[in-house]
């Protein structure tokens, strides 16, 4: 007889082992914690994903997959074509609710500690990378700009997640501000 699968199995152990990232980190997040929250058996778990590192990569996705859609949402109302995607990737960093902010800050803290164990996720995270990276060069920028742009919206994820910068409301703002401006101007040398 065949093992009957549920198909809202597998969002339903992603949607557990999110709880358990957030609430205990990435050094709370394993197998066993995630059946417990999910309330499902051990063979359940492996049926869907073979390592944490796997179940490291669906989180991570998934939460890819939330950001293009909202982003595809942003870049629809722009008007001015040119840095369009890298505005709307701004935009929807500026914009993030705290609930989904908290998912990010504990998905990137999985990323750091699963790459120094994991070549299959440092390979998962660089072809997510190319890919925006690919998005960004069709959307008439240099891409050392859009660079500029996305290791400066990195770095200030990477130092929420950690703890080690809080910035208050109004410069954090000031800060997309300038990410967004960033997008219009012309770099030394191109024209206007």
């Amino acid at each position: 007889m065949a093992t009957r699968v549920y198909p809202s199995a597998r969002e339903r152990i992603l949607d557990a082992a999110e709880r358990v990232l957030v609430r205990g980190g990435p050094r709370g997040l394993t197998v066993e914690a995630v059946i417990a929250q999910a309330k499902i058996s051990r063979g359940g778990f492996f049926y869907h994903f073979a390592t944490k590192d796997e179940l490291i990569g669906a989180i991570f996705d998934r939460l890819c997959a939330e950001f293009a859609a909202d982003r595809v949402k942003a870049a629809s109302r722009d008007r001015a074509a040119r840095g369009r995607q890298l505005r709307a990737c701004v935009n929807v960093s500026a914009t993030i609710d705290r609930r989904r902010q908290q998912r990010f800050y504990s998905l990137i803290l999985a990323l750091i500690v699963g790459a120094t164990e994991s070549p299959a996720l440092v390979a998962k995270v660089r072809a997510m990378t190319k890919l925006f990276h690919d998005e960004m060069a069709a959307d008439d920028l240099p891409i050392a700009q859009c660079l500029l742009v996305q290791l400066a919206l990195d770095a200030l994820w990477l130092h929420e997640a950690l703890g080690t910068l809080k910035l208050p409301k109004r410069l954090r703002q000031e800060v997309f501000d300038l990410a967004r401006a960033l997008t219009r101007v012309p770099l030394s040398g191109e024209k206007a």
